[in-house]
């Protein structure tokens, strides 16, 4: 900048011939190399602000050299400013995109926790599905009687409610007919239920009328819609043989392998950390478990299975 201060003070007390005369000088770009040839010219410019500082500007602004020097200038200007900017922005987007990632797992962890809450409240909740659906019917009664059929002496007393799920004009009452979600009382009639579900297939060697024979009845636990969801991604595994078996009690998956290593499921997060990220690794993996207590309970004991 201080070169070209002294350039359009010195062309600017040049005279027109002068002026004419230094554009056919051969310009390399560098301001010092441009200035190399300034001759006897004095400096007369007047201060910005003088009288005639505009028309000497006018008449500097005439000579290539200047005007090139000035390109270069405020190039070299506006190329540094918009790298600092640049730079500015960069950082920003860093920051930005940590925020999100830290935002996103917040909102991962309230999500889980709801959903965990959620399923909580249904602990004493449980679906069953293959029931032919008849006009004017009581669940009540079907429950009761399904109860009578496993081995689980219930009465409608043990029941909080139950009632069929679902649009009807999205099933069909013989073929598919929709699932009855029941309500106990009390958890551990649910867990009796849901415990002597093996028990099921007998209802097809029994007296039990046309509406439970029909189809293969199923109970299962009342799960959350993302835990329904989980559920049904790792049955599909199953049926791929990543996996030996899978079950659910209490609303948490269990996934066993070929090895005989139990995971369990109770989230999005963890389905993608245990299962769907290291599925090849669990076949092969013999680590214990940190739940080992507790798998080796839910191992012992009778639950649905809902391998294929």
């Amino acid at each position: 900048m201080e070169i070209l201060r002294k350039r359009l003070l010195s062309v600017s007390s040049s005279s027109p011939e002068k002026i004419k005369k230094s554009k056919g000088v051969s310009l390399s770009g560098d301001p010092d190399t441009v200035f190399a040839e300034e001759d006897t010219m004095d400096s007369t410019i007047t201060e910005p602000g003088g009288e005639n500082f505009i028309d000497q500007m006018i008449v500097a602004m005439q000579d290539e050299r200047v005007v090139k020097t000035m390109a270069i200038a405020v190039a070299d200007l506006v190329g540094s400013k918009l790298k600092e900017h640049i730079r500015c922005l960069e950082n920003r987007v860093v920051q930005l995109e940590n925020e999100v990632k830290e935002k996103t797992s917040e909102m991962t962890h309230i999500y889980d926790r709801l959903d965990e809450l959620e399923q909580y409240g249904r602990r004493e909740g449980i679906r069953i599905s293959g029931v032919v659906e008849t006009e004017g019917e009581s669940t009540d009664d079907l429950v009761v009687t399904i109860g009578q059929h496993i081995g689980v002496q219930i009465s409608k007393n043990d029941l909080n409610r139950s009632h069929r799920v679902g649009h009807p004009e999205k099933y069909n009452a013989t073929q598919n007919p929709r699932p009855i979600i029941v309500r106990f009382k009390g958890y551990y009639t649910k867990r009796d239920f849901v415990k002597n579900a093996s028990n099921l297939q007998a209802i097809k060697q029994s007296n039990a009328t046309d509406v439970l024979k029909k189809h293969s009845l199923s109970i299962n636990d009342d799960l959350t819609k993302t835990r329904a969801e989980l559920a049904y991604k790792v049955r599909k595994m199953c049926r791929e043989k990543k996996f030996d078996k899978t079950w659910v009690r209490d609303g948490i998956i269990f996934v066993k392998t070929a090895t005989g290593r139990v995971v369990l499921i109770k989230s999005q997060s963890e389905f993608q950390s245990h299962v769907e990220d290291t599925s090849l690794k669990l076949t092969t993996s013999r680590e214990p478990n940190q739940h080992s207590a507790e798998i080796n309970q839910s191992i012992n004991e009778s639950f649905v299975d809902l391998s294929p």
